[in-house]
């Protein structure tokens, strides 16, 4: 429909060549819109377009992490706005903190965050509140960044034909993530709602896929074993690539939970020949975390192969993957991931002291990032080795968190 936009009437043609600029950067990526783009901005006459080109041409250079054009292009569209009025100043002082947050440079009360978070154009405002939500993850304030995650949900009710699906989609993802581990079931009940009723395009089926994965697990430890069940069935179906492996792992660890040997047995068996068909060295996204979870489910029947999966996940290189998962450090969190599945992996292989000393750290890392449902894990864990009563009292303490769950009604947690 943009064919040919740019022999347009003026404005119209300057707008065309933004808007296909804005969707080639989408669809193609950073590339393939900044070659959408003019040479230079003496192609647009327009304080807008002029504007306009600076800020495309910015939101590509971050695309490709060129950082210094980024900021040189933001500077050149900072000196063209017409003062306290143009609109456009919201959209600048976003990207300058876009820029920040990529360098790690983690400020929640950013200035011009806080000026991106006023803007009147609520898409905008919605990927401002967002970027504050990562900020504070990048902090590792995962309660805070679930607090304006569930801030972006609520513009979306209240605006939905003013909010970028993309968006909209990573926010109900990554609220979902959150509130299962965190035992926040009103988030995830917002999160799900929402879930429902979004339009589920296909370029959104990854985004889609972690939905109902995290919904899995939410309406799981809820205690809704049908509406669980469904949401693992869709997941199996949606898995893309690695996250297939992912689905099964799923499917057998909350059949395990659920005291279901023989259905997790026969997950565990088709994650592992999943697992087999993977190039695990070209994932991109979270697949890699699926590893720790296979090797703690096979660390039972296979402590070899535990430790393989273990030895691949710590293999694979942080910075290969989307900036977004903010992984070339180890957050607390993926520390206290690793370190149940080695004490598993440990434990299982007869070395309690070192799987102490694994699951001990594990758990204050676990604690720390408030993720209630894997504390509780490595407590019982820590229970089921050394026999102390305070570990059995933390685990049922973590677990009057979900007090609909399998392991609360039917009281799971016991001596042994």
């Amino acid at each position: 429909m943009l064919e040919g936009c740019g022999d347009w009437p003026v404005p119209y043609n300057e707008r065309g060549l933004l808007l296909r600029a804005s969707v080639l950067r989408l669809t193609r990526g950073a590339i393939a819109a900044l070659d959408g783009l003019p040479d230079d901005v003496e192609a647009f006459t327009t304080h807008e377009g002029r504007v306009g080109y600076f800020i495309a041409s910015a939101q590509a250079y971050i695309g490709t992490r060129n950082w210094r054009a980024a900021e040189k292009t933001l500077r050149a569209a900072q000196t063209m706005l017409s003062g306290a009025t143009d609109p456009q100043r919201f959209v600048v002082a976003y990207l300058r903190a876009r820029i920040r947050w990529s360098l790690r440079e983690y400020d929640p009360d950013d200035p011009d965050l806080a000026l991106a978070i006023e803007s009147p154009d609520i898409s905008w405002k919605f990927h401002a509140v967002n970027l504050r939500s990562w900020m504070r993850g990048g902090l590792e304030d995962y309660r805070g960044q679930l607090t304006d995650l569930r801030q972006c949900l609520a513009l979306y009710r209240r605006h939905t034909d003013e909010c970028e699906m993309r968006s909209v989609a990573l926010a109900v993802r990554s609220t979902v993530g959150f509130a299962w581990e965190m035992a926040e079931f009103r988030a995830g009940d917002e999160a799900r709602e929402i879930f429902e009723r979004l339009p589920w395009v296909p370029e959104l089926r990854l985004h889609r896929f972690s939905c109902v994965h995290g919904l899995a697990w939410h309406t799981f430890l809820q205690g809704d074993l049908a509406a669980s069940r469904k949401y693992q069935k869709d997941a199996v179906y949606l898995a893309p690539g690695a996250f297939k492996v992912m689905a099964h792992t799923d499917c057998s660890y909350m059949a395990k939970l659920a005291s279901d040997r023989d259905l997790s047995i026969r997950e565990l068996q088709r994650a592992q020949s999943a697992f087999d068909m993977i190039d695990w060295y070209g994932t991109r996204e979270d697949e890699r975390e699926v590893l720790l979870t296979l090797a703690v489910l096979a660390a039972a029947v296979d402590p070899g192969a535990a430790q393989r999966y273990i030895s691949l996940y710590c293999r694979l290189q942080p910075h290969s993957q989307f900036e977004r998962m903010a992984a070339a450090h180890e957050p607390q969190r993926l520390r206290g991931f690793r370190g149940y599945a080695e004490g598993r992996v440990q434990q299982a292989l007869g070395n309690e002291h070192v799987a102490i000393r694994l699951l001990e750290a594990a758990y204050g890392d676990l604690v720390a990032a408030d993720h209630i449902f894997r504390a509780m894990l490595a407590a019982q864990a820590l229970f089921e080795i050394t026999h102390h009563e305070r570990w059995l009292g933390t685990a049922r303490h973590h677990a009057e968190s979900f007090p609909n769950s399998l392991f609360s009604r039917n009281s799971t947690l016991e001596r042994r």
